[in-house]
């Protein structure tokens, strides 16, 4: 059964990005963090309060660019070159170009410090303090459409992925070949497709950011839950060349905005020292596994002394960017932790169905254990000056 921290989190209703509901989610976690022993703080961030939004702008502007295309092609071609590099950039938490025209909303991160800022490495332990909303896209009958796909193929499904590479990309070859003058028939029928894929998708994100919030238990408050859990082990068992730090991020579910920000305030920055963040994301039910791939555009690897620390850990591929997504485009290392069934997040995951009863304490508990091998591994490594060392199995 879930323990009661993580029923308080639960009683906050509707902690999508951006909301009351969220800023009162990371009070709570400050006080939380202060009951154990911990030093924690506020950190006011801006975060888009639907990040399927933004995406679901670039489709339709990707449909605009196409049907103006077929009149006016170097126009056409400029505007959808203009929408690729937003939404790639947008995709890899790199820059926003079509996000900065967006009202914003505050949000919080909360930054609880280690207390060994002379240790060699620091490691910060993320999880987002907001939930995903729901919508026919996160729903069971797409689960089961998903499903019916080759397993190898499970890790790279994504609709951003579909937006990008099926929707943009195509049309990208399509009209740049119009506008080298190369202009037959089939050019014209063949471009209905990747628009067809745009308009589709644009349908379904505007569905997903008018949706009601998840109630989050095991995405991510169960990551919350296994951050503060995995701070207390090393905290009573301290490791000896790392400054272990806990940051619960506002607007994780928006590509890591509140991660982005985190890193973007340069009196958070150590450039003296390594920085390595470490996210555990919807880790109460599944098997535990790292992500050997992520990102909503392109994948994204976590360094290799990261896979070496998770010894016997299985890897997984999913379309999806968070705040290790965020830390890796500001150049940090970072890794993430999560749970997953036949390389599939389960069918209740961002839907109203993630209630507590979701949420498995013995895999939570395995988590945080594997989490902490981790740790202690690459303290091991560090007392070496770097030296590999033995991972521990």
């Amino acid at each position: 059964m879930p323990d009661q921290p993580l029923e308080e989190i639960l009683e906050i209703e509707g902690r999508a990005p951006g909301t009351d509901a969220e800023r009162r989610t990371a009070n709570l976690l400050r006080e939380q963090l202060v009951k154990r022993g911990r030093q924690a703080e506020l950190q006011a961030v801006y975060v888009h309060r639907s990040p399927e939004t933004v995406q679901a702008l670039h489709a339709i502007l990707g449909v605009v660019a196409s049907v103006v295309s077929a009149y006016l092609a170097p126009l056409g071609f400029a505007l959808l070159l203009l929408v690729i590099a937003s939404c790639y950039l947008d995709l890899s938490s790199r820059f926003y170009l079509l996000r900065r025209l967006l009202f914003r909303r505050g949000s919080q991160n909360v930054i609880s410090p280690g207390n060994r800022p002379d240790a060699r490495e620091r490691i910060i332990l993320v999880a987002g303090c907001d939930v995903p909303r729901t919508g026919w896209m996160k729903g069971s009958r797409a689960f089961e459409m998903r499903r019916r796909f080759p397993k190898r193929a499970h890790g790279w499904l994504g609709v951003y992925r579909v937006l990008l590479w099926a929707g943009l990309a195509p049309l990208l070859f399509l009209i740049g070949a119009r506008l080298a003058g190369y202009d037959p028939t089939w050019i014209t029928i063949v471009q209905i497709l990747p628009t067809v894929i745009l308009a589709v998708v644009a349908f379904l994100l505007i569905d997903s950011s008018l949706a009601t919030p998840s109630p989050g238990a095991s995405e991510n408050a169960s990551g919350v839950i296994a951050c503060m859990d995995l701070a207390k082990r090393l905290d009573t068992s301290p490791v000896q060349h790392l400054d272990i730090w806990i940051v619960l991020s506002g607007g994780s579910t928006c590509f890591g905005e509140g991660m982005r920000s985190f890193f973007a305030d340069k009196r958070l920055r150590d450039p003296e020292r390594r920085t390595t963040v470490v996210e555990l994301q919807g880790v109460g039910a599944g098997t535990i596994c790292f992500r050997a791939s992520q990102g909503a555009g392109i994948g994204i690897q976590p360094p290799e002394r990261l896979v070496e620390a998770l010894a016997g850990t299985p890897p997984a591929t999913e379309a999806v960017s968070g705040d290790a997504v965020a830390a890796r485009s500001a150049g940090i290392d970072a890794i993430t932790l999560t749970g997953l069934d036949d390389g599939l997040p389960q069918p209740w995951r961002s839907t109203m169905a993630d209630l507590p009863v979701t949420v498995d304490q013995a895999i939570l508990d395995h988590a945080v254990a594997t989490a902490e091998r981790m740790i202690r591994n690459l303290d091991t490594a560090a007392a070496g000056e770097g030296e590999p060392a033995q991972a521990i199995r």
